[in-house]
């Protein structure tokens, strides 16, 4: 099964962006119909996790303090599977965070 996209309940609108972006970012660059969920399930074979510790709880494993604007990229595991942290001091950056992972998928924004 594809990989989910893990977002809070608790999401500020640019976060709602971001994860829409990613999942549209995953199906044009890989074809991956990544849906967006607010918990891990048994299905996936890994995860993206959108947001920060204050918006999504599953953020919260291994989450660096940054300042308002500070991006994170990082690996981590939820719920014993591959996971990617895609996040950012606040939703706004969050959403930058997006952007910035595109990127090293090739993607140029101009």
């Amino acid at each position: 099964m594809p990989p989910s996209i893990v977002v809070g309940t608790n999401l500020a609108p640019p976060e709602k962006t971001a994860a829409e972006d990613l999942q549209t970012y995953l199906k044009q660059l890989f074809d991956i119909d990544a849906p967006i969920q607010q918990a891990p399930d048994d299905a996936s074979d890994a995860f993206f996790i959108v947001g920060n510790p204050s918006t999504n709880p599953h953020a919260s494993a291994g989450w660096p303090e940054v300042e308002e604007q500070g991006i994170v990229l990082r690996r981590c595991e939820l719920a014993g599977k591959p996971a990617g942290l895609v996040g950012g001091g606040s939703p706004a950056a969050t959403l930058w965070a997006v952007s910035r992972l595109a990127e090293q998928y090739g993607v140029v924004h101009l």
